[in-house]
């Protein structure tokens, strides 16, 4: 995790391009750890089939503090393009509807338009647009009748 969350390209939308500490990690598996236990949902490890003990990216859902979920993926720039995410996250969504979360958001930098096309294959909407840390950002939603599957 540590090294995918320090690639530039990565860290550059998930991290504003801060570099990212073994604590950092550390905080957000213990996170995770958390919300599988509360929500059986969390963060996972994303490789392909063909290679399945190399991690190529994350995928999962962290709750906020209003305990809404919120969707979030992140690949090696090697391997975007190729539906990883989209897949990934299509599956997050169907565990998430199937435990019965009502509503799943997701947000990213508004100048991440290929992030922005996965959440709209997705079947999400677009709901608002604000600044987060001076920096604009576009966030979407998807309710659990509206998934697609």
């Amino acid at each position: 995790m540590l090294s995918i969350f320090r690639d530039p390209y990565v860290r550059r939308y998930l991290w504003d391009s801060l570099i990212v500490e073994l604590a950092d990690v550390d905080s957000i598996i213990a996170a995770s750890s958390a919300a599988f236990l509360q929500y059986g949902l969390g963060i996972w490890c994303a490789s392909e089939r063909a290679r399945p003990t190399v991690t190529i990216g994350f995928v999962g859902a962290r709750p906020n503090d209003a305990g809404e979920l919120e969707l979030i993926y992140g690949f090696l720039p090697e391997h975007w393009g190729r539906g990883f995410a989209l897949e990934a996250a299509s599956e997050v969504l169907s565990l998430a509807f199937a435990r019965g979360q009502p509503r799943v958001w997701a947000g990213t930098d508004l100048e991440n338009k290929a992030s922005q096309r996965v959440m709209q294959r997705l079947g999400m909407r677009f709901d608002r647009s604000e600044k987060v840390g001076g920096l604009p950002q576009v966030f979407y939603v998807i309710e659990r009748a509206a998934q697609r599957g």
